[in-house]
């Protein structure tokens, strides 16, 4: 298979009055593979979809030691990994133990997208296809994905914005805030608030569940189904200015809700917090919670 050419730059080498020292390269990819995967021990990476006809990778790797030739030693012996041989755009950076790195990735677009953590963020703006997201302590962040998200991360928030199809995403320990759902969201978080909307005109089944925290889903006028509200550690609450609802009755620490002729189902459900639904009023004004 055709290699896409590569350019490499070594930028600086440099120390901080904190005893952190840096290394900056850049590599560029021409004709960059449109599937891209990334695997990281240590450190955050950053993904953009800019419409260039390259790939551009910048790496930052850092380390702290007292003793700058032995720091500057590791940050020689670090290296990107850049490989297209198997129709992917694969960086794999590999570098010396207490070496991180930051990577900030630019290219043309993606027919899907594979990023993983141990340790860091992952920040994902525009791509396409299907994006799974791996982090084991960090924050995730996906902005603007045309197709598919899947994240799950074991410490730490999780941001979807304006996903054009499903969302799944799940977290031990951290807050989940997923806006502008187009289709079916499932979000789960043992310990953390979920806030959650979906687009006006659309109508996504929605199953969020929090162990520890609170759930609330905001949904517009073309909003239907039969809705769950369970809370047993708190209390449920609707708001629906335009008396929308066909259904609204409690049971126990449980509501039930029918809106419109929907068939589809979902269930917003916290062991120990509050849980609220809001219906977006097509008129001024709100309703008082119910």
């Amino acid at each position: 298979m055709r290699r896409s050419p590569l350019l490499l730059f070594v930028l600086l080498a440099g120390c901080t009055s904190t005893n952190v020292h840096e290394r900056v390269e850049e590599a560029v990819v021409a004709a960059p593979p449109a599937a891209v995967r990334v695997d990281v021990q240590q450190g955050s990476v950053s993904l953009t979809v800019t419409r260039d006809l390259e790939a551009t990778v910048r790496a930052v790797w850092s380390t702290r030691d007292s003793d700058r030739t032995a720091a500057e030693i590791r940050l020689m012996q670090s290296s990107l990994g850049i490989n297209t041989d198997s129709g992917t755009l694969e960086i794999t950076p590999v570098a010396p133990e207490g070496v991180s790195v930051f990577l900030t990735i630019t290219v043309p677009d993606t027919s899907g997208v594979i990023i993983s953590t141990a340790d860091g963020s992952v920040d994902v703006d525009g791509a396409s296809g299907a994006a799974l997201l791996l982090v084991g302590t960090g924050s995730i962040r996906c902005v603007d994905q045309d197709g598919t998200v899947s994240a799950k991360t074991d410490l730490g928030s999780i941001r979807v914005q304006d996903a054009t199809d499903a969302v799944e995403v799940i977290t031990r320990d951290g807050n989940i805030d997923i806006t502008g759902a187009g289709a079916y969201v499932r979000a789960k978080t043992n310990r953390g608030n979920i806030t959650l909307s979906t687009r006006p005109d659309q109508s996504p089944p929605l199953l969020c569940q929090s162990d520890f925290g609170s759930v609330t889903a905001t949904v517009g006028p073309a909003f239907v189904g039969e809705i769950t509200l369970r809370a047993p550690g708190g209390r449920t609450s609707v708001e629906d200015p335009d008396g929308r609802l066909r259904v609204n009755a409690a049971d126990g620490d449980t509501r039930y809700l029918v809106l419109g002729d929907g068939t589809e189902t979902s269930s917003l459900s916290s062991m120990d917090g509050s849980v609220r639904f809001i219906l977006k009023g097509t008129s001024a004004g709100d309703a008082p919670s119910r």
